[in-house]
């Protein structure tokens, strides 16, 4: 069980940490991580641009969103030297675009297509549409998962060597559907693999220049807390029952 991560390269001339980030008691060790996050100045950003988002209707968060990124980025220390965020509030714009471009026709048709199945008066074709769909919006959710880190890493860097995301995003979208249908199916108790699962895919196909990270997170690791909160959510609901 645990979780081991590594980072034993040396890319474009620049030297990585030759140092395991080891861990005894599932944790990594953060003896090297610094962060040099200033509350004050934090809160007053989070004041300045929440109220610049709220007077443009919601237009200004792309540009709120990277300058919070780049300030907390450039507030993270490793080995002495700090991460930089290279995103933009533009490439942020863009992708809502494109967003749209995919979810509103879905939505216009998926609307459409129910008002037709009511109308008919077809519960059980309504009922398989509505599961279909919602199966279609769960794939969607995890493959934008997965996008928005890989975009979060490629915008990343550390002594000026970038960071990457490799990987299939309709990979991880389908595996992971189907973890949650194991989930489901074992009312929750697999939950902690299905968590172990993603956070173990993402780390392994994570890189920085050509190095690689390795992950060795179990479920077992994550079940220890998860079963306390488990239980008082089961006994609580036992008890509503009762009462």
């Amino acid at each position: 069980g645990g979780m081991d991560m590594a980072i034993t390269s040396t890319m474009d001339g620049a030297s990585l940490p030759s140092e395991n980030i080891n861990s005894t008691n599932d944790q990594p060790d953060q003896s090297q991580f610094k962060v040099h996050v200033k509350r004050k100045t934090l809160f007053w950003m989070l004041i300045k641009y929440g109220f610049l988002t709220i007077i443009t209707l919601g237009i200004y968060r792309f540009w709120a969103k990277t300058k919070i990124r780049q300030y907390l980025w450039s507030t993270v220390e490793f080995s002495g030297d700090r991460f930089e965020y290279h995103g933009t509030a533009k490439e942020l714009f863009i992708g809502f675009l494109i967003a749209l471009v995919v979810l509103v026709p879905l939505s216009i048709a998926h609307n459409s297509i129910t008002n037709m199945l009511i109308v008919d008066g077809s519960e059980a074709l309504l009922g398989l549409y509505s599961s279909a769909f919602s199966l279609v919006m769960l794939v969607l959710f995890q493959f934008a998962i997965y996008r928005m880190r890989r975009y979060q890493l490629t915008r990343t860097s550390w002594r000026s060597i970038r960071f990457n995301l490799t990987g299939s995003p309709f990979r991880f979208a389908r595996i992971s559907t189907q973890w949650l249908f194991v989930v489901l199916l074992t009312a929750g108790l697999a939950y902690p693999a299905y968590v172990a699962w993603q956070n173990r895919t993402m780390i392994n196909n994570a890189q920085i220049g050509d190095a690689s990270f390795k992950s060795n997170l179990s479920a077992s690791a994550l079940f220890k807390n998860y079963v306390v909160l488990y239980a008082l959510i089961v006994g609580s609901i036992i008890l509503l029952a009762l009462t």
